[in-house]
């Protein structure tokens, strides 16, 4: 990240897989995550927008797979758009979105709820202690902070940036590694570090995201961190509906069925260098 801002992203960058070329699905919070736990575009799981839409039961979650695999699985939350009436509760045992009396100024902005990601952390570790270490775990947390308007000032400085907010979350994400790795096994610990979107930050005349579909609002950080992972950065592009998918064969599952993503799998283990891939490819949109 410019400027050293973020150097425990960096780091889980530089000792794992990191796709260069990764883009979501649409630059929206809950379609783009759908899509994630899903490996499904939206013309399939059928959810366009953050308003009224929600994920159908039909629709076959990371999960829910991970769940009937005997994994303990929880979700923290860090604001409004994944409530869990919106359908992305599916396949967790705890979903936290439980922001009451967390209102920040952001939140009041927007007429929307919203939790700090230092909230969301200590959720999901006091979740964690409470779990067996005879099971695996699966949880999924989601920081909200780098987004418009943003509230958190970069050292030195004096004007809430996105750097900021970046450099916030970071020492949060620092420190919710650190703290895994003290409850769990850190030998067996998988690290998927992504996003839902990006941010326009006044690039085509669009300050935040939503509305254009240009490079700064689709790409998206996608890194795997793990064991047998090694070090590598490959440029070819990928999706973030590969995430599911990827995940569910790097733990020794059987793939999940009938999904627009793959697994990169092959990619990381070198065996693949997805030479010539589509950088538009949308999946099987006329499936059979």
């Amino acid at each position: 990240m410019e400027g050293g801002l973020s150097p425990n992203i960096d780091k889980l960058a530089s000792s794992g897989t990191i796709f260069e070329a990764a883009n979501t699905t649409v630059p929206v919070t809950l379609p783009a995550h759908c899509s994630m736990h899903t490996g499904l575009i939206p013309p399939e799981h059928g959810v366009r927008d953050n308003g009224g839409d929600q994920l159908q039961q039909e629709f076959e979650t990371l999960a829910e797979v991970l769940c009937k695999n005997g994994y303990q699985t929880g979700s923290f939350i860090g604001a409004e758009p994944l409530k869990a009436d919106r359908g992305m509760n599916q396949g967790f045992e705890v979903y936290d979105d439980d922001y009451s009396g967390v209102l920040t100024g952001k939140a009041r902005f927007e007429r929307k709820t919203e939790r700090y990601a230092s909230d969301v952390a200590v959720s999901t570790l006091a979740w964690l202690a409470k779990q067996s270490k005879q099971q695996p775990v699966f949880a999924f947390v989601h920081v909200f902070d780098p987004h418009w308007p943003y509230e958190k000032v970069l050292p030195g400085e004096n004007k809430p940036s996105y750097k900021g907010e970046i450099a916030y979350t970071d020492n949060v994400i620092g420190q919710l590694i650190s703290k895994f790795r003290q409850q769990r096994d850190p030998s067996d610990l998988l690290i998927v570090l992504t996003s839902d979107h990006g941010e326009g930050l006044g690039e085509h005349n669009e300050k935040s995201h939503c509305i254009f579909v240009y490079d700064s609002t689709l790409r998206i950080p996608l890194i795997f961190n793990g064991p047998g992972i090694d070090p590598a950065r490959i440029s070819a592009p990928v999706s973030v509906i590969d995430v599911a998918p990827t995940i569910v064969e790097l733990v020794g599952i059987d793939a999940m069925d009938d999904v627009d993503g793959i697994s990169l799998v092959d990619a990381i283990n070198g065996e693949d260098s997805m030479e010539g891939r589509d950088s538009l490819r949308l999946g099987s949109i006329n499936r059979n």
